[in-house]
């Protein structure tokens, strides 16, 4: 018997990706394929040092944007592993993202490019863009102006550090994360967003009030995301 509700069960699509500094896979999602929910999301793991977008220098976007710079430290959510170079606003201001964070990316803002100077170990690089549909509109490498120095975007990059709870610890549940952050609108510049990442390794339920596993409910649209 068909089940009532298993279109809204996604496979990840996989794509291939540049490789080099970049992932050589990616996931891809958008309205498409999330039921028309105007939202893109993509990302992929990055393996290599180097120059990320080869073709390129700054890019912009017609939405608001959050990148994600995520570790793969099962013991430290908020350790990267890695430093990266990234460049953000028309004056090409530099900044060194050298543990877990979040970029809130304003539309038509330029930012890039970036670059991985150093790797301990693989990070997870993420977008979540606020449209329909992935849309970039690259400035040409050759016409990049000369990085300055600065913090007046320095505002825009959210760490991971200092927000970190264990639900699983709290007594939520035993199979909810066992570290884990939590982004509101608020933390991200007023954007009309919010979202969890966390590590997930125990079995059981979720949430859970006296005992009992609670089935909720949300006013807007949610994603649940389930990435190894």
């Amino acid at each position: 018997m068909e089940k009532r509700y298993a279109h809204l069960v996604k496979r990840l699509e996989v794509r291939q990706g540049p490789g080099g500094a970049l992932p050589s896979q990616l996931i891809w999602l958008d309205s498409k394929s999330l039921e028309g929910v105007e939202l893109n999301f993509g990302g992929g793991d990055h393996l290599g040092t180097g120059y990320w977008h080869t073709w390129a220098g700054s890019h912009t976007h017609p939405y608001d944007e959050v990148l994600l710079f995520l570790g793969l430290d099962l013991n430290d959510i908020t350790s990267l592993g890695a430093e990266v170079a990234m460049e953000l606003g028309p004056e090409q201001e530099e900044h060194i993202i050298n543990e877990s964070c979040v970029v809130v990316v304003p539309k038509g803002m330029p930012h890039g490019p970036f670059t991985t100077l150093s790797l301990e170990r693989p990070f997870r690089g993420c977008h979540i863009l606020l449209g329909p549909e992935y849309k970039v509109e690259w400035q040409p490498r050759e016409k990049k102006p000369p990085k300055t120095t600065g913090d007046k975007y320095g505002h825009l990059i959210k760490p991971l550090r200092g927000r970190v709870i264990s639900p699983a610890d709290m007594g939520i549940g035993p199979g909810n994360a066992y570290q884990l952050v939590w982004f509101f609108g608020k933390d991200l510049e007023g954007l009309s967003v919010n979202f969890t990442w966390g590590f997930y390794k125990g079995c059981g339920i979720w949430h859970r009030e006296r005992g009992k596993s609670l089935a909720h409910v949300h006013p807007f649209d949610e994603i649940l995301i389930f990435l190894g």
